[in-house]
């Protein structure tokens, strides 16, 4: 008897529950179904009145599994000198970003590990690219301002073998062994 006494307390434990559990699903497919009808006025709302703009600080853009995919940006937290935008693999890694700044702007590809592999920026009336291996020290950097212009090359141990620039005196080239001596130069001096 005692058996039958504690499974039909539980029983009604159960369905307690159960009701509890009902009457929130309730709530909850009423606040949604409030929602969706207030967006959906609001939608109306804006296409009656004809506006096209959306103002936001921020917009996360997600993909169809709900993880972040990109991010748009004018916050100031994000980046003070203006807007920004990140678009974001599977992990939750940056993999491309686009910075606004004050006297230019950059593009920086990363690697799987956060690492710029590509980079291409401008301030001013200075413009660079660099391009790197995230698994070496190898790279490539070319820059240009007013003054003079010049091509870096480091090889994976991460010392300059090759340098090539110009300025208003003229060009130079230098060639550098893999300790990072000074082997060739031209032209001659």
């Amino acid at each position: 008897m005692q058996s039958l006494s504690s499974s039909s307390v539980s029983l009604e434990a159960r369905l307690e529950r159960l009701e509890s559990q009902v009457r929130r699903q309730r709530l909850t497919m009423l606040a949604l179904l409030v929602g969706a009808a207030l967006a959906v006025s609001a939608t109306r709302a804006i296409s009656q009145s004809g506006s096209r703009e959306l103002t936001v600080s921020t917009l996360n853009i997600v993909g169809s599994d709900g993880k972040l995919r990109a991010v748009l940006s004018g916050d100031a937290r994000l980046n003070k000198d203006g807007g920004s935008l990140a678009l974001v693999d599977n992990a939750g890694n940056v993999r491309l970003g686009l910075m606004a700044s004050k006297t230019g702007g950059s593009v920086s590809i990363f690697d799987p590990n956060n690492r710029p592999t590509a980079m291409l920026g401008s301030t001013n009336d200075e413009g660079a690219v660099s391009l790197s291996s995230g698994r070496s020290k190898a790279r490539v950097n070319v820059v240009v301002t007013p003054a003079v212009s010049g091509v870096l090359v480091s090889g994976s141990n991460g010392r300059e073998h090759f340098v090539a620039g110009a300025d208003e005196r003229g060009g130079i080239a230098q060639f550098y062994d893999f300790d990072g001596r000074l082997k060739q130069e031209l032209p001659v001096r």
